[in-house]
């Protein structure tokens, strides 16, 4: 079902790239800046909208599901050459690189979402994707067991979700740990 979607994009991308550069962006912010990516090269770019990026997107998420974790991570490896500051392709990419084992990646793409959630044009986004970073990084501290890390990422997280039951979840295990 997502075949055709995907072969569209793929072709679209190609097509963009024998002339510049090819973006995708899921909001408009994210548009603006990868147009201004390709000016400051000189180089033509084509920013394709939020459709070719679902289509990546979608089929990390059914790779995904159908347990075909490498598959869906250089899906999304693809997703994030495409929209590169885009803090939920980065989340998504962490978590997948997480669920492999590949933690010193996840790492860094958590860190990347951290950086880049700030350009989401719409705020509440931009904040959540801060605070899901924010989380992210608090998981990879756990699990290099440096625990006063890991307690100031989901504490940060808390002051941008103060109800978020993941953190809360994360620190009352951080407070476990150390009673041990």
């Amino acid at each position: 079902m997502l075949e055709p979607a995907v072969a569209v994009a793929n072709d679209s991308v190609a097509k963009a790239r024998e002339d510049g550069l090819a973006f995708c962006a899921s909001d408009i912010t994210l548009a603006v800046l990868y147009s201004a990516m390709g000016a400051k090269e000189n180089k033509p770019s084509v920013v394709f909208g939020p459709e070719v990026c679902s289509a990546y997107f979608l089929e990390a998420y059914v790779l995904t599901e159908l347990g075909r974790r490498d598959e869906a991570i250089g899906e999304l490896q693809i997703l994030r050459g495409l929209s590169p500051m885009d803090a939920q392709y980065a989340s998504e990419l962490a978590f997948a690189y997480i669920k492999t084992g590949r933690i010193s990646e996840a790492e860094a793409a958590y860190q990347n979402a951290l950086d880049y959630a700030e350009f989401f044009g719409d705020k509440d986004k931009a904040r959540h994707y801060r605070a899901a970073a924010l989380r992210g990084l608090g998981y990879v501290a756990i699990d290099k067991n440096d625990f006063d890390a890991a307690e100031d990422f989901y504490k940060r997280s808390l002051k941008i979700e103060p109800d978020n039951p993941v953190a809360k979840s994360e620190l009352e295990y951080i407070r476990q740990h150390r009673a041990n």
